[in-house]
Parts: structure tokens; sequence; C-alpha cells
């Protein structure tokens, strides 16, 4: 019934919504997801964004700042708002109670790779490699980080040990992974000559990328033939 007020919410059919609200809160009238959703969501949808934070700070106090959704929907209005800076100090201070929310980290990861701010991103994708050492999504993250930064030969040895990784944890049809390799390992060639054998080392690995990208495309290919 949630995910389905809340589909409601999104396509605009109030009467749907109304009907679907007093059900929920007939049937679980203290659950807290419900009373984000049934208020301050619909604040929400209707761009009552003032009216909507208002709510969500009310709830926070009489929970004594224990409602995850509050917080969360907090970070939600003030990013339709385009409020990154104070998005990031409510994600900043969420995860200073809930320091395992994994959804929390990559949260603050996207906030801080808008505003550029790379190495705070890089340490958001640590603190979920750290807390998830067997999800490839942080790890490729990680890697997506390091190679956008391009700060030098160091910062893309390690991209590319993140991608290798990545790719360890997901082989099938890991396509994020290997073009992330590739990519790497291309921007690594020019500062890599006075090594043989680690530029013979990268190229190994440039070749492996680009061998199993192709694998996927024609595997893809022949399926929809």
């Amino acid at each position: 019934l949630v995910l389905l007020a809340r589909a409601t919410l999104e396509l605009g059919q109030w009467e749907a919504f109304e009907t679907l609200r007093k059900r929920l809160i007939r049937l679980v009238p203290r659950n807290g997801s419900v009373q984000c959703l049934c208020v301050g969501m619909r604040l929400e949808a209707k761009a009552l964004w003032d009216r909507a934070a208002m709510y969500y700070v009310q709830l926070q106090d009489e929970h004594r700042g224990t409602n995850v959704r509050a917080y969360k929907r907090q970070v939600a209005v003030m990013k339709s708002q385009g409020l990154i800076p104070e998005a990031l100090a409510c994600v900043n201070d969420y995860l200073k109670f809930y320091p395992t929310d994994l959804a929390a980290w990559m949260e603050a990861m996207d906030l801080y790779i808008s505003t550029q701010c790379y190495n705070k991103a890089f340490f958001c994708s640590c603190e979920h490699t750290l807390l998830a050492p067997t999800n490839w999504v942080g790890f490729c993250r990680a890697g997506d980080i390091l190679y956008t930064m391009k700060g030098g030969k160091s910062e893309l040895m390690r991209a590319r040990h993140y991608y290798a990784k990545c790719i360890l944890l997901s082989p099938d049809r890991n396509l994020r992974g290997l073009f992330g390799m590739w990519l790497t390992c291309i921007a690594l060639k020019p500062l890599l000559k006075e090594s043989k054998e680690a530029l013979e080392e990268n190229e190994q690995l440039r070749a492996w990328a680009s061998r199993g990208i192709r694998f996927i495309y024609q595997t893809e290919k022949s399926l929809k033939a």
C-alpha cells in the first residue's frame, strides 16, 4: 500500500492517494514511514517545500531525532530546492547517528560529486566499501571518482585497483567496471614509459578489459538477433 500511495503522489492522482492514505492510517496509525508519506510527501508533491521541511523537523522532535525516514525526507526536500550545502549538512548529521547506513554514504558521495568535492566523495566511497566489502558498486564508484580526479599516476593506479576489485566481485557482464578499467589503462599508458614491466602489465589489463567489453556487446547483439 505504501508503494502504491507513493506512485499516486508521483502521478498527481490526489483522490486515489486520499483513499490509500485513510487505509494506511487505519492499519498503522503510528508508523513513522506512513506518517512521512501521508503528510510530508504530500506536501512535497505539491511543492510546498517550507511546510514539508517544518513537518519533518516536527517529526524529528516528536521522536527525539530517531525518525530515520524524516531525516532522509529532509535531505530530499533540500535537494529538490537545489540547497546542496544544506542537504550535505543534514546527511552528515544523520551519519553521526547512523554511520552504518550504506544508502546514506552513497547519498553523501553523490552530493559531494555534484559540488566537485572529489576527495570527500572518495572518502564516502571508502566508507561504503568498508561496510560492504562484497558489494561491487562501492568499488566501482571509488574508481570513477579517482579517474575523474585525474591527479596523476598515483590516482590512476588506485582507480585501476578499484576497478579490478569491482570486476572480481561481479565478473559477469560488468560493463561499467570493464569500461572504467579500459579508460584508466589508456590514461596510464603515457605515464608508465619509464617501466617496461609496468607498461606491459597495463597493456595486458587494457586488452583484457577490451575483450570483455566486446564479448558483452557481441552477446547482447546475438540475443537481440
